[in-house]
């Protein structure tokens, strides 16, 4: 029994004192949506907000686990039917490598979307979970707030991205 909680005990010491370092990090984005078996669709704009933990690992490296929810903000038409984009929600482990005030960012994505087609009285929805990729690149603009362009590409969409973020 003492093996277990000596086990427990030092992973609750572990997983604390990388907490203590970590910066709390909240993001507003923009999105531009194209869903490659749907280019009918057209590009779908979306909004959305990370929140996660920046975690400094030193000589200019860090990562940030971070969850992300979105919805679309504006309609598009497919022969007169309704196309817009419900929500989306995942998760990233982002690594960042950092020199003076910009970084570069490699951000491996697990994500659901759910795009909303309507025909009339009926509608369609084909929700996806995709694995993805991100990169893009950051500037800083004040001690805490950052300013980035990105790129995304999953199996059947991809996105380019502004997004404002601040870490506490």
């Amino acid at each position: 029994m003492g093996k277990p909680l000596l086990i427990i005990v030092t992973a609750a010491g572990l997983l604390a004192s990388t907490l203590a370092r970590a910066e709390p990090v909240i993001g507003l984005g923009f999105l531009h949506l194209d869903l490659d078996n749907h280019p009918e669709y057209g590009a779908l704009k979306i909004a959305d907000l990370s929140v996660g933990y920046h975690l400094d690992r030193g000589d200019g490296l860090s990562l940030t686990p971070e969850l992300r929810i979105g919805t679309g903000v504006t309609d598009n038409a497919v022969n007169g039917a309704p196309v817009d984009f419900d929500s989306f929600y995942g998760f990233g482990l982002r690594g960042e490598i950092e020199s003076a005030n910009t970084y570069l960012f490699l951000n491996p994505t697990y994500t659901r979307y759910d795009p909303f087609l309507g025909f009339g009285d009926t509608a369609s929805t084909s929700p996806e979970w995709e694995f993805g990729v991100g990169v893009g690149a950051g500037v800083r603009v004040g001690r805490h707030f950052v300013l980035e362009i990105g790129y995304e590409k999953y199996k059947r969409a991809d996105s380019v991205g502004l997004a404002f973020r601040v870490e506490f």
